[in-house]
C-alpha cells in the first residue's frame, strides 16, 4: 500500500462526513447500537456481556461512529486512522461533548504505537479491508495488541459482489471472483478480496473463526449516510438494490458479511 497516497487520499475526503456529523452523532447518541448491523451487533453482545470498562481499538476508524458508539456504550476506546485529517474531525468531535477517547494516527497494517496485549477487542466496520494489501500483517497486527483470547469482529462488504457492477438494476460482471487487485486509481490501490483470503489470513494470524454472518442491510440496520447521494433519484435508485431483490435482482446477492474471531489461546 502506498501509505502517504492512502493518507492523503483520506485526507482530502475527511472534511466531507464532518460537514454533516451532528445528525449523525445524535442518532448514536440517542442510540448507540444503532451504529452495528443487527448480526454483527449480536457477535459483539456473545463475546461480551458487557462492554462497560473493556479496552476496544478501532483500526482503520475513518468516520469514527463505531468509536463513538463503544464509547457511549462504557467502553474504554482507541480510535486508529492513517489519516491525521479524520483523527483531527473525530478528536474535535469528542472534545466537544468531553468525550474521554484516544486518538492514534498509525497504519493498521503494523499499529507500531500500540502496546501488545492491550485490547479485548479490536473491530472494523465495513470498508476497511478494500485498502489493505496484506491482509495477514494487517491480522497479525491485531492479534498482538489483543489481550489473551480477546476477540476481533469485523463487518464488510461481502466478496461475492465485487465481481458485479452496481450502477444499475442489471447485474453485470466487471471482473473474476479471482481477481483481488490492486485496482489502482490516480495512485491509490484498491482491493476485492475474496472470503478464502479473509479466511486463510485469520487462521495463519493465530485467530479460530467463532461465527460468520452473510446478510443484507434493511433500512431499519444502521445509520444511513445521505451525504453520499447526489439526489434523490440515487438513493431511491440505491435503496432498490439494497432493499427488494423482486423490485432489483441485485438485492438477491449478500451484501454484507459479519465475522467474530477469537486470539489463539497459547499452549
Amino acid at each position: 500500500m502506498n501509505n502517504n497516497k492512502t493518507a492523503e487520499y483520506w485526507n482530502n475526503s475527511a472534511d466531507k462526513w464532518y460537514e454533516n456529523a451532528d445528525f449523525y452523532i445524535e442518532q448514536i447518541i440517542e442510540n448507540p447500537e444503532i451504529a452495528f448491523p443487527p448480526k454483527v451487533l449480536a457477535f459483539i453482545k456473545k463475546s461480551f456481556s458487557s462492554l462497560k470498562g473493556l479496552n476496544i481499538c478501532v483500526p482503520s476508524s475513518g468516520d469514527n461512529t463505531a468509536v463513538f458508539a463503544f464509547h457511549l456504550l462504557g467502553a474504554k476506546v482507541c480510535s486508529v486512522d492513517i489519516s491525521d485529517k479524520q483523527i483531527e474531525n473525530a478528536k474535535r468531535i469528542a472534545d466537544k461533548r468531553n468525550w474521554d477517547i484516544e486518538f492514534v494516527c498509525d497504519d493498521s497494517m503494523s499499529l507500531d504505537k500500540l502496546k501488545d496485549d492491550t485490547f479485548d477487542l479490536v473491530y472494523t466496520s465495513n470498508g476497511v479491508h478494500v485498502w489493505i494489501p496484506d491482509l495477514q500483517s494487517m491480522y497479525s497486527s491485531f492479534n498482538r495488541i489483543l489481550k489473551a483470547e480477546g476477540s476481533y469482529i469485523f463487518f464488510e462488504t461481502h466478496p461475492m459482489i465485487r465481481p458485479f457492477d452496481d450502477c444499475d438494476s442489471e447485474i453485470k460482471i466487471v471482473k473474476e471472483y479471482k481477481e483481488v487487485g490492486p485496482f489502482s486509481d490516480d495512485g491509490v490501490n484498491e482491493y476485492a478480496w475474496r472470503m478464502e483470503d479473509f479466511m486463510n489470513s485469520l487462521v495463519n494470524s493465530s485467530f479460530e473463526i467463532k461465527e460468520m454472518s452473510e446478510f443484507n442491510s434493511s433500512s431499519q440496520d444502521f445509520i444511513k449516510y445521505d451525504y453520499i447521494y447526489d439526489s434523490v433519484e440515487e438513493r431511491n435508485r440505491d435503496n432498490g438494490r439494497l432493499y427488494d431483490w423482486k423490485e432489483n435482482p441485485w438485492a438477491a446477492l449478500p451484501q454484507c458479511l459479519g465475522l467474530w474471531s477469537r486470539k489463539k489461546r497459547t499452549k
